[in-house]
């Protein structure tokens, strides 16, 4: 055995010995921003840091953060609520609406004798001073999973871009998104506001602007929502508990 060939040798089983340092591969890391700071921050290759300002919304469960480039992340947007045991209603589902703080959360009555939480979701609302009173109570009397939607004058002066007449199921501009719960409520004049998903918004959007008067949800959201309140639901009775 040549000299070189032992040097070789000799050196492989030092490799296996101490083994090899790699060298880290260069990727992109997003981290998410930090509640207690309206910025976000991404490290790129060798600790290059870019810093872009966010607008950033905070309520009681969730944060909103809007990028520049319009792409949104909701911290909490998904919640499991706490039990309400002073719920009074004559129907079988209960949803309460937060106005201030931009929460919806859905109850139902069990076996057990009282209602217990579903879900809570970060919603979009008008300003809790477009209530007109403290609280105001619906009942939903149809759950339309192919909506149409058709915008009112007012909406019309502020998307000028949208079609005429109504705007079918499915259409990119359809406000009403996947699914609208029309209700009936005790208050006049509230014909025309429901809760419905999400539609005609840039994608990641879904937190630019208050609403005309819905209540609007993320269409995974609504679609959920809608499943588990169950089959027959709207059977059963539907109450819709709007307070600021």
């Amino acid at each position: 055995m040549g000299k070189f060939t032992q040097f070789v040798l000799l050196f492989s089983c030092l490799l296996l010995l101490v083994g090899c340092e790699t060298v880290p591969e260069k990727r992109f890391r997003p981290y998410k921003p930090k509640s207690e700071i309206e910025k976000f921050i991404v490290f790129a290759g060798e600790g290059i840091e870019r810093e872009l300002k966010v607008k950033t919304y905070k309520y009681g469960r969730f944060t909103v953060y809007v990028r520049p480039d319009g792409s949104q992340n909701i911290e909490g947007g998904v919640y499991m609520p706490e039990s309400k045991p002073d719920i009074v209603s004559k129907y079988r589902s209960v949803i309460y609406i937060n106005y201030r703080e931009k929460t919806l959360e859905a109850f139902k009555f069990n076996d057990a004798g009282s209602y217990e939480p579903l879900v809570g979701y970060a919603v979009v609302t008008p300003s809790a001073d477009k209530l007109p009173k403290d609280v105001v109570r619906g009942v939903v009397t149809k759950i339309d999973k192919n909506p149409t939607w058709c915008p009112t004058p007012n909406i019309r002066t502020v998307y000028k871009h949208l079609p005429a007449g109504c705007l079918p199921p499915g259409h990119k501009d359809n406000a009403m998104g996947a699914i609208k719960f029309e209700i009936k409520w005790d208050t006049p004049n509230w014909e025309l506001v429901r809760l419905h998903g999400t539609g005609g918004y840039p994608r990641g959007s879904f937190w630019d602007k208050e609403t005309f008067g819905c209540t609007r949800l993320l269409n995974e959201a609504i679609i959920n929502l809608e499943k588990l309140l169950g089959p027959g639901a709207e059977r059963e009775g539907i109450e819709i508990i709007a307070y600021r």
